[in-house]
């Protein structure tokens, strides 16, 4: 027997549905109500009869309650999706805690990065001011925490770290993990149960980009008035790169000189990479909410080591080059690449000598190398900066010991310099091995960004 849905008996399924079924929620049931009205209206207007078994108005067919709240969330979304207006896409850029318009403009999407020192968030803006409270409703939220997650990933596997505060404000790390896996689909799985096995679902996190895929250079700042300064900067080094500057994000950072010539670096990579970035990261199940790049990484646990009071340079190195940084209460005052990789070391360093008895030349004129740079780049700080010369020389651990390599900087420079050691900087939950510093020290880095929770 069947009857005709009316108003009324909308009201009676709405409320039998919700007292008869535990795993059938008050929002679940309005949208039922709500997708019913809509289909007696329809059907009123039309002069149809549509007719409902009284099996599912009593609310015991659940596979038919199933199928009928599918319809509606598919009509819903068809609903939102016809409000938005698709038009211009603009990115954001903040270093420090200025905001810089990168005037990206792009196609058919209405969204916005927002970096702040590599920050990225993707809000969409709906059409209509109303829509808000229901949209809140599909967003998913990170998980309340005093805490922020780290990822870097590496040719060989993925790192995490997450850093928690305490109460007064000391940084703590909680967890450091490393992953091994090839690039590709099993990375994602990888990222997957990595995330999974310290329970981080849904927690915000700060991703790294990888050394060498973005262009960090230095210029002179123009001399234009300070809302003019972003788009001069922008103008400025787009022919310093070999793609269209409409495909990059483009911003700028100024470093301290001491009544000297004015400098700035300019982080210029193309949208494309951070979108793979922050797609990778959300299909892991995290909130997206940075973007860095390894020297901001670097200078976030710098801060907390006692010799940047004043003055340490770090040296660090990737698959293809290294980097010497100057960092001085929390500030980067320089920073400069080093055409030496680990790929390189490794090579030379276990490649027999010519001879018997003789030395490994390849290898020494790698060091030679290095160390010239690294005393090219004290020089300079030390001219540019009016400042007391750099006095420690802090390298980072790699997977595999370089022998002779800390030696050498040693007995060539004028400072002391000895292995990167974070346990000392902060509180770490388990003490860490060089090599879980080499696979995680950027995850850690990015883990140690300032960080407050909304």
């Amino acid at each position: 027997m069947f009857l005709r849905m009316s108003e009324a008996k909308q009201h009676i399924v709405y409320r039998r549905a919700k007292m008869r079924s535990n795993a059938v929620s008050w929002p679940f049931c309005d949208a039922i109500n709500c997708y019913f009205s809509k289909i007696a209206c329809r059907d009123s207007h039309q002069g149809s009869h549509k007719r409902i078994s009284r099996r599912f108005a009593l609310g015991n067919d659940i596979n038919h309650l199933r199928i009928y709240a599918r319809n509606f969330f598919k009509q819903l979304s068809c609903w939102i999706h016809s409000i938005f207006i698709y038009s211009t896409r603009r990115h954001f850029l903040i270093f420090g805690r200025s905001q810089i318009n990168l005037h990206k403009k792009t196609e058919n999407v209405n969204h916005a990065f927002f970096m702040s020192f590599g920050l990225t968030k993707v809000l969409w803006q709906p059409a209509r001011h109303g829509m808000e409270k229901v949209l809140k409703l599909f967003r998913k939220k990170a998980r309340e925490s005093k805490g922020l997650v780290g990822i870097s990933e590496q040719s060989n596997g993925i790192g995490i770290a997450l850093v928690e505060y305490r109460e007064d404000g000391a940084p703590r790390l909680a967890c450091c993990d490393f992953a091994f896996c090839e690039e590709g689909h099993g990375r994602h799985r990888a990222m997957t149960e990595l995330i999974g096995r310290h329970n981080l679902e849904s927690f915000p996190c700060v991703g790294v980009m990888a050394l060498g895929s973005y262009d960090l250079l230095q210029i002179v700042p123009p001399d234009v008035a300070d809302n003019e300064r972003d788009e001069a900067v922008r103008w400025q080094v787009s022919e310093l790169i070999n793609y269209p500057i409409e495909d990059a994000v483009v911003d700028h950072f100024e470093v301290p000189t001491r009544g000297h010539e004015a400098r700035a670096y300019v982080v210029v990579t193309p949208v494309d990479k951070v979108r793979k970035k922050v797609d990778f990261l959300r299909g892991s199940k995290l909130a997206v909410h940075a973007i860095d790049i390894p020297e901001l990484a670097v200078r976030n646990f710098a801060a907390y080591l006692p010799e940047s009071a004043k003055g340490v340079g770090i040296l660090f190195f990737g698959p293809q080059q290294g980097t010497i940084m100057i960092i001085r209460e929390r500030q980067i005052y320089l920073t400069r690449s080093i055409p030496v990789g680990l790929s390189q070391l490794y090579e030379f360093s276990d490649a027999p000598p010519s001879s018997e008895g003789s030395e490994n030349l390849e290898f020494l004129n790698l060091l030679d190398s290095i160390s010239l740079e690294v005393q090219r780049t004290f020089d300079f700080y030390e001219r540019s900066s009016a400042l007391t010369p750099i006095d420690n020389l802090l390298v980072a651990p790699t997977e595999r010991p370089i022998p002779d390599l800390i030696p050498y900087l040693d007995n060539y420079l004028n400072a002391d310099v000895r292995l990167l050691d974070l346990n000392s900087a902060f509180e770490v939950n388990e003490f860490l091995s060089p090599e879980i510093q080499a696979r995680c020290i950027m995850a850690i880095g990015a883990a140690l960004r300032e960080f407050e929770v909304e």
